[in-house]
Formats: structure tokens, sequence, C-alpha cells
């Protein structure tokens, strides 16, 4: 049987333009958008705050799985205003939206997010979205992430796969954060090596994604890009 609900997901590396191509599309199809690259740094925010020690070799175990429980409510992600297109993330009762922009954060969810029970473990949460669509305004779900067209929706009706280099994405993470270009350049670098060869949840394209390359394009552009796509699915 068909999905009653749209599903659209857009996937990549880090600061290709997800973000902001994803909001602009969950805004227009009146979809819920639930952002998978802000879990994980939740999660590695979650265990860094619990004294775990997340270094190259990190190995999950059954007590960070249970840090990491759905059932506790640790975590929450809600639109603050669609008019601006901002959201807040709460960690255990508090908005840390502002401490999960960092390099240091986002090193950590890389490396939380290559562990394969931590991935097992999150791909059912993202799943479970849907359960809860049957009673809100949405018509349907979008997921930002990295593999999300092909382990948590491959379903999808359309799925859009965003690349850039990492030039232009060290330029637009020092605009957003304003740390150092040089040093957020070797930080991508390290991460979209890792990510790419990793044995769970390696970045890549699904087989019937559609592939954007944001390196010389406009925010106005991409999305021109993938509304278009939408609309003659």
């Amino acid at each position: 049987m068909k999905n009653p609900y749209l599903i659209i997901t857009v996937d990549g590396t880090s600061a290709v333009g997800k973000g902001t191509l994803s909001k602009a599309i969950a805004a227009k199809y009146q979809l819920k958008y639930l952002d998978s690259g802000t879990i994980y740094r939740a999660a590695a925010l979650k265990l860094k705050n619990s004294g775990v020690q997340i270094t190259e070799q990190y190995k999950a175990t059954a007590e960070h799985l249970a840090l990491l429980d759905h059932s506790s409510g640790w975590y929450d992600f809600y639109c603050i205003s669609e008019k601006h297109q901002t959201y807040a993330t709460i960690v255990d009762g508090k908005d840390v939206s502002n401490q999960l922009s960092s390099e240091e954060i986002a090193q950590l969810a890389s490396i939380v997010s290559s562990d394969p029970q931590i991935r097992k473990h999150m791909d059912i949460f993202q799943q479970a979205f849907l359960s809860l669509l049957e009673h809100s305004p949405f018509k349907g779900v979008l997921l930002d992430g990295r593999t999300s067209g092909i382990d948590i929706f491959p379903e999808a009706d359309i799925k859009f796969f965003i690349t850039c280099s990492n030039e232009v994405k060290a330029k637009r993470r020092h605009l957003q954060t304003g740390e150092p270009e040089a040093d957020i350049l070797a930080s991508l670098i390290k991460r979209d090596a890792r990510e790419k060869l990793r044995k769970a949840g390696q970045v890549r394209p699904a087989d019937d994604a559609i592939i954007v390359d944001s390196t010389n394009l406009t925010i106005e552009e991409v999305q021109r890009l993938a509304f278009n796509a939408i609309n003659n699915r």
C-alpha cells in the first residue's frame, strides 16, 4: 500500500546547503521537518555531558543507548518561527541550539554516527515520525540528513543529494559560526573522509536520487531546481 504522506529526503555531507533547502521545501509543501544531523549532534552533546569519552575508536555500549532512549524524552526539536525558518533543539529540557553549531560537536557527532548501534537506534526514532502525522496539520515529512534516502526512507517519493566543493562549504560555515575558515576546511575534509569510508551510514546518494551541485548556484537557484522536481514528480 502506498504511503498516504509525501516523503522527501535531502542528503549530502555537511555545509552543502541542505538545511536551507530542506526548510524551504518543508514550508512550501507543509511537511514536518526533521533534521537528522541535529539529532546526532544532540546525541553527541548528551553523551559528552554524561561523561562519555568520544574518541575515534568510540563504540556504543548498552549504557550509552540507555542514555539516548527516546521514551525518556531527552530530545525535542520544534519550530520557533515558520516565517524565519528557525528551530529550537532541546536536550534534557534545555535549549542547546547554539551549542550544536560548533566544530567540536560536529566532529563528535560524526564519530558517534559511525557506530552501527547508534545509527540503528536513531533510524528507528526518525522513522517513527510518520506515525505522528495522522492528527497533525502536516501533509508529509522531510528528512534532512546524510543517508536518509537509503537507510531511513528508501521508499521516499523524491530524494535529493546535495554536493558542494569543500572550499565553498568552509566559507559558508565561517560566515555562519565565525570560526577560522582554514580550521573549518581542515575539519570538513577530515569529517567527509570519515563519513565516506565508514561501514555504517556511508555517505552516498541513493540510486534514484536527484544530485544537485550547489557550488556555483545561489540559494534561489537550488530551491527552484528542487521545487520543479517536486512539482513534476
